[in-house]
């Protein structure tokens, strides 16, 4: 009886010890279950947030599409809207998405916002592309650069757009509404690939060939060695603009040779030709000290001409003057090559160097600025949704197509 009563004693000792034990497993598996549904409602939270997002930057396009060239727009927590917007939300809340405050909404920014200018050239302008203010931050849309890293910064790369090879840009000098043209200064800035944006300046801002030089047998200004890389046009008021291309022989070089621009005494700048070529980013980046009337990547600005298609010459000022709703167009039309760091001389590429893959660049970058907004090239596109504790983005662009006509005519 003793021994049966000891038996029976550990074997209650360890049922209960089992049965904690049960108990505490399906405890912790309860609490595993538990986690893994939440998680899957977080995940599902997740991904539908993320759909919403999208839908609303497509709602972004449409608006672009709707509205006028150089549209900006914030809809979503401000006081304005838009109907599409409006049936999206009713939509929205027809399957039980909670939008009595803003759960989706976007912003379009289709030229340089009116808080939003960049500094530079010891100003402050508005740009192309175009600037936003995001809190207290400007932020820019440009292609040469995700992300700013000296915010506000003309010369960051993020207020800077890339141009490649056959590259056709079309950008009008007005903001559609506004009326025409009207802004009275404007800089067209070019330069090489950037590099790593450090300490407000470009890491490495490559010599394009050929190099700024006045030695006699150098292929700067020369019109078959320092060949002509972007057309520029301009469209609008009594027909179309494009750059000036006079040339003089030059005895020494037995070539022909682009003029040196001249300075006069009214601030204006007589520069009968007005192409933009390597030689002339390479001098607008400074290269040689400014000699050419040239500097901070500036190759054209009001101060420069042009030329109609029989020739008669145009001042940029009088042309802007004219309040007609010009365009300008550009297009990558040559092989964009660096110097050869290697080679101190100024003189032009042998045909190995002509050839060779490691001197070619693929791209160049560009900017406009402006006393006056413009509207960009394109028209970036900002959509956002928020529903429980995630918030969601989506961007986009909307590009215009560019014919090339007016290059073929200007080609005539």
């Amino acid at each position: 009886m003793k021994n049966s009563n000891n038996n029976s004693g550990v074997s209650l000792i360890v049922a209960t010890i089992y049965t904690a034990v049960m108990m505490l497993v399906i405890a912790s598996l309860a609490q595993v279950t538990i986690a893994t549904i939440r998680n899957i409602g977080n995940f599902n939270f997740s991904d539908m947030t993320q759909y919403l997002a999208y839908g609303t930057s497509q709602i972004a396009d449409q608006f672009a599409h709707d509205n006028l060239v150089g549209a900006n727009a914030k809809i979503g927590g401000s006081s304005e809207t838009y109907v599409e917007m409006d049936e999206y939300i009713k939509f929205l809340e027809k399957f039980g998405v909670d939008c009595t405050k803003p759960c989706v909404g976007f912003r379009v920014v289709g030229s340089a916002e009116s808080n939003a200018k960049v500094s530079g050239l010891n100003t402050s302008y508005y740009s192309v592309p175009a600037a936003y203010k995001d809190g207290d931050k400007i932020k820019g849309t440009g292609s040469a650069a995700e992300e700013c890293k000296d915010q506000g910064n003309a010369d960051d790369p993020c207020h800077w757009n890339k141009l490649y090879l056959n590259d056709a840009t079309e950008i009008p000098l007005y903001v559609e509404g506004s009326g025409a043209t009207a802004f009275s200064q404007i800089k067209i800035r070019v330069r090489s690939p950037c590099g790593e944006f450090k300490d407000s300046k470009c890491g490495e801002n490559v010599e394009l060939y050929p190099k700024v030089s006045d030695v006699q047998n150098s292929p700067f200004r020369t019109i078959e060695k320092d060949k002509v890389l972007i057309q520029w046009l301009i469209l609008g008021g009594d027909g179309m603009v494009m750059a000036g291309d006079e040339s003089n022989f030059n005895k020494n070089k037995q070539t022909n040779v682009r003029p040196i621009a001249e300075n006069k005494s009214d601030g204006s700048i007589t520069d009968e030709n007005t192409e933009i070529s390597s030689g002339r980013i390479n001098n607008a980046k400074g290269a040689g000290g400014g000699k050419y009337f040239l500097g901070d990547y500036i190759v054209l600005d009001e101060k420069y001409s042009g030329m109609y298609l029989d020739k008669n010459p145009i001042s940029f000022k009088d042309l802007i003057g004219s309040k007609s709703q010009l365009k300008l167009y550009f297009n990558l039309v040559g092989t964009l090559r660096r110097e050869d760091d290697n080679d101190n001389s100024d003189l032009e590429f042998t045909n190995d160097q002509l050839n060779k893959s490691e001197y070619f660049l693929p791209y160049l970058e560009y900017q406009i600025l402006t006393d006056e907004p413009i509207a960009d090239s394109k028209t970036s596109l900002f959509g956002w949704a928020e529903i429980s504790d995630f918030y969601k983005t989506s961007d986009g662009k909307r590009t215009f197509p560019v014919t090339t006509q007016p290059f073929v005519l200007g080609n005539l």
